[in-house]
């Protein structure tokens, strides 16, 4: 699809435009982009420009994003609706469920964040062109709505009913949750298929959708008779596909209560981040998941600071931990991870353009992808190896050569950095900070500086996102041009040819 239209809708400009530069809108299909600076506005142009995708603010004056959002839906009921918000509260999640929200994003938002979410709405805007007929999108739409609601266990039983009813979704019976994953981060939706199609054989019925952390959920319903055969069947379908990971909750006999059989399904599928079976069960409700003291980060902090030769040590009795002691949650892990990261990069300031994923943006979308368990350990013993080499590289410097280094690194975007200005900081003369430097460090001061831009200017390029005059103003170079310049008599070629080829 080439010919969607977009409208941006948010009381700050800066924001608008930020949108609007950061994201490859043509790339997408998107031919036409509006913008608006409040609800109201946002409204009067919807009249005439029937957008596709509205990314919208809540908070606005005139009329809030919500308000605007309910009026969107009785004039142009197709379009695809993703909020954005500086709070995240539990009654917004509510009206973006109920408004078949694509995304709800919280301020500060990044670039990855808003690409997958575009990603995701145009994907559904391709599948609703694609359907025969208003009656099965509709359908359609409802059942993933439906889906959505059941997850929150406090809800509104009339409407719970009437959206039963309006799908044709048994308001009695059996129900079981399963979540599913792909493994290897492959086409989930693909996987998703196959599974439905292979639930058919059981007389069922099931609605699902898609959630967070790339993961689907499906809600099956069924009579007496088929409640022996559901979780049969989904152990052998897990037999024959080892890149999906399953999880299933405990049957219920209510609507009300399927939530926590979700969050055991949820639990469940997070199992598979911690080992190699792909399949689990649990026929217990998990009151609540393991969670990390502050004295372990305590005990972090003093072996950063006092004993990091025991890091390594410390974070392989910290994953033999996880693996050990049931109840830790994936998306603990995960953010106790990058926390971790965060105190390392913090001591050691240069670490982070030597991490392997180099683009701090990256990091965090990285570990949340690392696809198991031994695999985010592998990472971050090589993280461990890299703090203490930098450790060992400082030490070998005398304080003022660090103070420079450190200088440099915070600086580097000023293209009028050089000897000079670093000479007269510290309170040398130039000839007698270069002989220091190079005594110590084995070349000039200038050649470092070429050298550190290359090597930022390298690891940038490494990351789709950044723009090339993006890059060039970071590493210090005067524009762009000048930039490719200097990159090719470098490197031999220039900066987008390098992009092409490792990426």
């Amino acid at each position: 699809m080439t010919d969607m239209k977009v409208l941006i809708v948010d009381d700050e400009e800066y924001a608008r435009e930020g949108l609007v530069n950061s994201i490859p809108w043509t790339e997408y299909g998107f031919s036409e982009l509006m913008q608006a600076r409040n609800g109201e506005e946002a409204l009067q142009i919807c009249q005439w420009f029937h957008p596709d995708l509205v990314l919208t603010d809540i908070q606005m004056p005139k009329l809030t994003g919500v308000e605007f959002a309910y009026k969107l839906a009785e004039i142009c009921p197709e379009s695809k609706l993703i909020f954005i918000t500086a709070y995240m509260e539990i009654r917004y999640l509510r009206e973006a469920i109920s408004l078949s929200a694509v995304d709800f994003l919280e301020k500060p938002i990044s670039v990855a964040a808003v690409n997958k979410a575009v990603k995701k709405a145009v994907a559904s805007l391709q599948k609703q062109r694609g359907q025969r007929s208003s009656d099965r999108k509709r359908k359609e739409l409802e059942s993933e709505k439906l889906a959505q609601t059941l997850r929150y266990r406090d809800q509104d039983r009339e409407a719970l009913l009437n959206m039963c009813q309006e799908i044709d979704f048994p308001q009695d019976g059996w129900y079981f949750s399963v979540v599913l994953s792909h493994r290897e981060n492959g086409d989930l939706a693909e996987l998703t298929e196959a599974f439905g199609h292979f639930l058919g054989s059981v007389r069922c019925r099931r609605i699902g959708t898609e959630i967070e952390d790339n993961r689907y959920l499906m809600i099956v319903a069924c009579g007496e008779n088929e409640r022996a055969k559901l979780a049969y069947r989904v152990r052998q379908f897990a037999e024959q596909h080892q890149e999906g990971c399953f999880g299933i909750g405990f049957e219920v006999s209510s609507l009300f209560a399927l939530s926590e059989s979700i969050q055991i399904a949820r639990y469940n599928e997070d199992r598979g981040f911690f080992s190699e079976q792909n399949f689990y069960e649990l026929n217990e409700t998990l009151k609540n998941g393991k969670k990390f003291s502050h004295e372990l980060y305590t005990e972090l902090n003093e072996i950063v600071k006092q004993k990091p030769q025991e890091l390594k040590n410390w974070i392989r009795r910290m994953f033999d931990q996880f693996r050990a002691t049931p109840g830790y949650w994936k998306k603990d892990v995960q953010n106790f991870v990058l926390q971790i990261l965060q105190i390392l990069t913090s001591e050691e300031k240069t670490l982070a353009a030597k991490i392997p994923q180099a683009a701090e943006e990256d990091l965090d979308q990285y570990v949340q992808q690392v696809p198991s368990l031994s695999l985010l350990q592998d990472f971050m013993e090589t993280i461990c190896d890299l703090y203490l080499q930098e450790i060992q590289d400082n030490q070998a410097y005398s304080r003022l050569v660090q103070d420079v280094l450190h200088y440099i690194e915070g600086h580097c975007s000023n293209p009028a950095l050089n000897v000079s200005v670093i000479a007269d900081y510290f309170h040398f003369s130039n000839t007698h900070m270069n002989a220091l430097f190079k005594q110590e460090t084995g070349v000039t001061l200038k050649k470092y500086i070429i050298n550190y831009r290359l090597e930022l200017s390298i690891s940038m390029l490494r990351n789709k996102h950044y723009k090339i005059n993006e890059i060039a103003a970071r590493c210090g170079y005067a524009n762009g041009n000048y930039f490719s310049k200097v990159f090719k008599a470098e490197t031999g070629m220039v900066p987008n040819d390098y992009r092409k080829k490792y990426l």
